[in-house]
């Protein structure tokens, strides 16, 4: 499947009047309500302006209709949310404000995900790597990125998958600046809040699926069933791209109405990776395509980057970008901020910040440095307010790959940073002797000393992270940044 060469120019609606907002969703209105101009669509009542219309949303914590009279002070000449409120604007009730602010911000920015091929991946590990390496695929130039790195980068947002009115509104942005793809991140709570929904998807991809999340979706039946709900949702003209070595590929395959197409390293699957060379500093391979071939070297290092970078040139392919092509592009990608991101000091000593911070991922990574050096010193945490269980695994995970552990904070929030530690330690066995140091900071220094040439220093959990959240505080913080204050530099590749 291919998408046209678009040229298509986008303006900013001034404002819209509300009975066109709400067509699609069940309401009836007032004429005079109806005829109400809205100047903009807003969910968070700190950044209402006047003539929006505010929508409040049920939270973990709160429920967004307590914000609504403030919202309304700032101006909301409406108000959208799943109880009537007593306002002296009017409230328009209905069953999920979720759902119906992802159908008014697509209608607001008149539906831009339309005019744009649209591909989300999802999946426990991979996100990230995956848009990067398909961005350079499909062309840097061409493509906006959604997703972790991105949204911070650029004052979006802090979450994976941001809100559906961003996702419309950035999709708007990218049609009238010429943008021809938007590639998403797409997390399980991401898609179970419906920030998805309205999102006119071309391709869904799905990396793997591992135990994590525990505490948002409470079992993993619910965390399969949410990944398994972004396939659901995809129409027929739609492609599934999925990881042929990951179970839940064949249920996808059973419940999608979407075409599907698999990737797999030496293994039976529609794009495959024959061949491969791995080094600490690149990946080599032959990738074979429907009786095609063209041979990749991949800067960077890695079994679960090349099969990242086959789920990134599916993404391509599906828009039409010549197999050649894409590989070429693919073979000048700059390193992923904070995936196996390579320091090294004058000494020659190595140490790598890595944003694993899950089992299945750091154990992955642990993997990868042991077939490089002798040693390995491990520093990481666990977040708060989070799934304990998943910490007793990393711990486990941790004492089984790593040579000396060094435990610390990774944004405890409410949570005790020595109560995390404990039960991080807790998975470990019996001779394992951690140390304890909560102040991250303080943690790598520790870690540093005694390096030598043929130990790595690997700093787990925050990857391209820039601040630790405290309490409810973000405070200023990048293993990075403290790396080089002790001497190390980024190294390519």
């Amino acid at each position: 499947m291919a998408i046209p060469s678009m040229s298509i120019a986008w303006e900013r609606p001034l404002e819209r009047r509300l009975g066109e907002l709400i067509s699609k969703l069940p309401l009836e209105l007032d004429p005079s309500v109806a005829e109400l101009s809205i100047s903009g669509i807003c969910e968070d009542s700190r950044q209402v302006h006047p003539g929006d219309l505010f929508v409040a949303l049920p939270g973990t914590r709160t429920d967004g209709a307590v914000f609504a009279a403030q919202a309304v002070e700032c101006g909301a000449v409406a108000v959208v949310a799943e109880q009537m409120l007593e306002l002296p604007v009017p409230c328009l009730v209905v069953d999920s404000s979720a759902r119906a602010l992802a159908q008014l911000a697509a209608a607001f920015f008149n539906e831009p995900t339309s005019r744009l091929f649209v591909a989300a991946v999802t999946g426990t590990n991979g996100k990230t790597s995956v848009c990067h390496l398909a961005r350079a695929a499909l062309g840097s130039e061409a493509t906006t990125v959604l997703g972790t790195v991105e949204n911070v980068e650029r004052a979006i947002s802090h979450l994976t998958t941001p809100s559906s009115r961003v996702i419309q509104q950035e999709a708007a942005k990218s049609v009238e600046t010429g943008k021809q793809y938007l590639l998403l991140e797409a997390s399980s709570a991401g898609i179970v809040q419906h920030r998805l929904e309205s999102v006119d998807l071309n391709v869904a991809v799905l990396t793997n699926l591992s135990t994590d999340h525990w505490a948002f979706h409470r079992s993993l039946a619910a965390y399969r069933d949410a990944k398994l709900s972004l396939f659901r949702s995809l129409a027929p003209h739609a492609l599934a791209v999925l990881n042929a070595e990951e179970p839940l590929s064949d249920q996808v395959r059973r419940e999608t109405a979407a075409s599907t197409f698999t990737y797999g390293i030496d293994c039976r699957a529609d794009l495959m990776a024959r061949d491969a060379r791995l080094s600490p500093q690149e990946t080599q391979c032959r990738v074979e395509w429907r009786g095609s071939s063209a041979r990749l070297t991949l800067p960077l290092a890695g079994r679960t980057q090349l099969s990242n970078a086959l789920a990134a040139l599916g993404v391509a392919l599906a828009a039409g970008v010549p197999l050649d092509t894409a590989v070429a592009r693919l073979g000048t990608v700059p390193a992923i901020p904070g995936r196996m991101q390579r320091l090294q000091d004058a000494q020659g000593r190595v140490a790598i910040v890595d944003y694993a911070h899950n089992p299945a991922a750091l154990r992955v990574t642990l993997e990868q440095l042991r077939a490089e050096f002798d040693k390995i010193v491990l520093v990481f945490g666990a977040p708060g307010d989070g799934d304990t269980e998943k910490r007793r695994q990393m711990g486990r995970v941790a004492a089984e790959g790593a040579d000396r552990i060094v435990l610390t904070s990774d944004n405890p929030r409410q949570e005790n940073p020595s109560d995390i530690m404990r039960e991080i330690a807790s998975g470990m066995p019996s001779g394992a002797c951690p140390v304890w140091i909560s102040a991250r900071h303080e943690a790598i220094a520790a870690a540093e000393r005694g390096l030598d040439a043929r130990t790595v220093l690997l700093v787990a959990g925050k990857g391209h992270e820039r601040v630790q959240w405290i309490g409810d505080a973000p405070v200023a913080h990048s293993d990075l940044d403290v790396l080089q204050e002790l001497g190390f530099s980024a190294q390519s590749g």
